[in-house]
């Protein structure tokens, strides 16, 4: 996580009343499952065949969302979904985190990977203590998140 000296030029914070949960979706076949859980807040999802005509799709139908609330696709560079998800959430927090959020995001939602050893460390390194386990993914919480 970046200090206050090191944050970037050009950032600007959104200020909203609560904090927010961000989905973030490792899986190359989610597809159109994505509707089911984009109305939520905001998605980060991996580019894939499968995955990208439902992103554009509801990027059509939401035209007016923002950073705050809608869809970013990402590239899987090759990696599988551990790598990926550890290479793409100190970007996830860059962008949702406290310097371009006020309250920043509180808790993520991971689909398409388990709490393995690194990415409950990474989480950690994040403020996020509690990692719950779900079906076919896990949930990560800050220690003041509202349960």
């Amino acid at each position: 996580m970046l200090d206050p000296e090191e944050r970037p030029s050009g950032i600007i914070v959104v200020v909203s009343e609560k904090s927010y949960t961000v989905q973030v979706v490792v899986d190359a076949f989610f597809g159109a499952r994505l509707a089911e859980i984009s109305a939520e807040g905001p998605v980060w999802i991996v580019d894939s065949p499968i995955n990208r005509p439902a992103v554009e799709r509801l990027w059509a139908e939401r035209a007016e969302q923002s950073h705050l609330t809608g869809i970013t696709i990402f590239n899987p560079n090759g990696e599988g979904a551990e790598a990926l998800l550890l290479s793409e959430l100190d970007t996830i927090d860059l962008h949702h985190g406290e310097y371009s959020a006020s309250p920043p995001y509180a808790v993520v939602v991971v689909h398409g990977l388990g709490p393995t050893p690194s990415v409950t460390e990474a989480f950690a390194a994040l403020g996020f203590q509690n990692i719950l386990p779900t079906v076919g993914g896990f949930v990560a919480k800050r220690k003041d998140a509202a349960q």
